[in-house]
């Protein structure tokens, strides 16, 4: 199965987990004109995690956010197949699994899968070969 793999920013935000705190970073976003391409979050307790694959220039989007919130710019690997069928997420983590490659962040979009491993240089190698 033949796999592209793109290189893309992810924008990593620490939140409070409590009503309307989603509502404030889409604001900003929309504010800054930033389009989100995938999204993930999660929250434990008081706090939560929020990953946001944005378009264009993630160093500026960056840069902006963090005047307002803890944000950190995180390298990742969009993933996707050539073919959309059946199998496509169990051969892109066998392949991980085989190189020793941990995923510590996932999420889904349009473009793909959005990785972000222990290792991003060695994931890409090992999903286009």
């Amino acid at each position: 199965m033949k796999l592209n793999v793109n290189e893309a920013g992810v924008l990593m935000i620490d939140l409070a987990n409590k009503p309307g705190t989603l509502n404030e970073i889409a604001t900003l976003l929309s504010e800054a004109n930033i389009n989100v391409l995938g999204i993930a979050g999660v929250g434990f307790g008081e706090e939560a995690k929020l990953g946001l694959y944005v378009e264009g220039d993630e160093k500026a989007h960056h840069d902006f956010l963090r005047q307002t919130v803890e944000v950190q710019l995180t390298k990742a690997l969009v993933v996707s197949a050539e073919e959309d069928v059946p199998g496509v997420l169990q051969e892109i983590t066998s392949r991980l699994m085989a190189g020793e490659i941990n995923i510590e962040f996932a999420t889904g979009s349009m473009h793909g899968l959005v990785l972000i491993t222990n290792d991003n240089d060695k994931a890409k190698e090992v999903l286009t070969n």
